[in-house]
């Protein structure tokens, strides 16, 4: 803490010094305080974050066995690390964590434009944690780290694969890579005429299978079911003489196809 007393402004109506961070400081956010000799009150004008910005004497890279992953497949995880100056940076504990995060699937097929593959609701959210180990970098710097995933994390995404290793502060210094994830050989895309339907009139609703790679797939059997909400409203009378409205949804089968 400082405290600088009697400050003058200049012509300008302005104010310039400096505050020399001790080298045992803490780290976190500084607030600057001014306090008028014209009213008692206390003024916040700024604050700042003083952060360790230590360089770390080493880098991690992480390294995967390739780049396209499926269900079942084994995935291999090659974690590095190395001295800037050069050598291995041996015998430090290293965290290896997996994640699957949700995407979009949009082939880039002309043929497909207009389709929707929903391949977000699946797993219970976008993103989950698939893997995560602690284990030790061996006396040249490296940890192999492999898994199988499984056929339940989800339909289809990215992979974001972290190697963190420990440096002599306890703290940790990340590499990071990823790779795409088919959870399914088949993907199934829909596509209406219109985005308002009416009672009475006739809907067509298109679909495609593709592959993993967006090529189509003729001949796989498809099982399509079409369902309505239905929402209805009723007065319920509540402890007093209030009717209150409660609502209730459901969803009602209005047609179902199968093809192939």
């Amino acid at each position: 803490m400082q405290d600088l007393k009697d400050i003058a402004l200049n012509d300008f109506g302005a104010y310039d010094g400096t505050y020399k961070v001790p080298k045992d400081g803490s780290v976190g956010w500084y607030s600057f305080a001014l306090i008028p000799d014209y009213a008692p009150m206390q003024l916040s004008p700024m604050r700042v974050l003083v952060a360790d910005f230590t360089p770390a004497s080493f880098h991690v890279t992480s390294e995967l066995n390739g780049t396209r992953f499926h269900a079942g497949d084994n995935l291999e995880v090659d974690t590095l690390a190395h001295l800037h100056s050069g050598g291995p940076y041996a015998d430090a504990g290293a965290r290896v964590t997996v994640m699957l995060v949700a995407s979009g699937f949009s082939p880039s097929n002309p043929d497909l434009q207009g389709f929707s593959f929903d391949t977000f609701a699946y797993g219970g959210g976008n993103s989950q944690q698939l893997f995560q180990t602690e284990e030790k970098l061996n006396d040249q710097g490296e940890l192999k780290t492999d898994f199988k995933l499984a056929a339940n994390n989800g339909l289809f995404g990215r992979l974001a694969v972290e190697s963190a290793v420990r440096d002599d502060r306890g703290k940790y210094i990340a590499g990071v890579t990823g790779a795409d994830y088919f959870g399914r050989d088949r993907y199934v895309g829909l596509k209406e005429d219109a985005w308002l339907l009416q009672q009475g009139k006739n809907a067509t609703v298109h679909y495609a299978v593709v592959d993993d790679q967006g090529k189509i797939q003729a001949g796989t059997a498809v099982n399509i079911v079409v369902k309505r909400m239905v929402t209805k409203a009723a007065r319920v009378k509540s402890a007093g003489d209030v009717y209150l409205v409660h609502y209730t949804t459901s969803w009602t089968q209005v047609a179902q196809s199968s093809a192939n």
